[in-house]
């Protein structure tokens, strides 16, 4: 069973998270559930758009997987939360055009991260017995953790993501998962 893992990927263009079981998310229409706005939801049939951010593996458990995956695929906060987070007012961001408006509310890819943190420091505070490896694409996004009271546990381990083309993984230990249908 230690050949499950979730899949958080990045739309290159808009910024927008995605979380998903399975390397392949195309057509998948209830992974748009993580999206409450309607205005900002992506369409999810060019793969040559998302890349793969991260990817977490080595879930002992089918149960421990969901588990995560519940915790990672809740919505991101609404931009008023964010917006406290980053400093501007919110008389500030009710004068941006709706186009930066909509630009800021795409941008997922720090309060994905800061939720993956957050699930990771869960899973240490229930005492869950679990050995998890992060797979990064780039190891700047598991430094852009802006908070200093979030740091990476020591017990998961870090790995560099190999991918060809930006969307096609290559490491060994995923590369048998994408057969592998959930």
């Amino acid at each position: 069973m230690e050949n499950l893992a979730i899949y958080l990927f990045r739309n290159l263009k808009t910024k927008q998270v995605l979380v998903s079981k399975s390397s392949n998310f195309l057509n998948n229409n209830q992974l748009l559930k993580q999206f409450t706005n309607n205005a900002i939801k992506p369409l999810l049939v060019r793969p040559d758009m998302w890349s793969p951010m991260v990817v977490l593996h080595g879930f002992k458990s089918i149960d421990l997987q969901n588990n995560m995956f519940s915790l990672l695929s809740t919505p991101v906060p609404p931009p008023e939360t964010v917006i406290q987070r980053s400093g501007i007012s919110l008389e500030e961001y009710k004068r941006f055009p709706l186009e930066k408006k909509r630009e800021f509310e795409r941008n997922m890819i720090e309060p994905k991260l800061d939720q993956l943190c957050r699930a990771i420091l869960f899973l240490n505070y229930k005492k869950i017995d679990y050995s998890l490896t992060l797979f990064w694409e780039n190891y700047a996004f598991m430094n852009s953790i802006t908070r200093e009271t979030l740091k990476w546990p020591e017990n998961i381990s870090h790995k560099k993501l190999d991918l060809v083309k930006g969307n096609m993984i290559l490491n060994p230990e995923l590369r048998k998962l994408s057969k592998i249908k959930i």
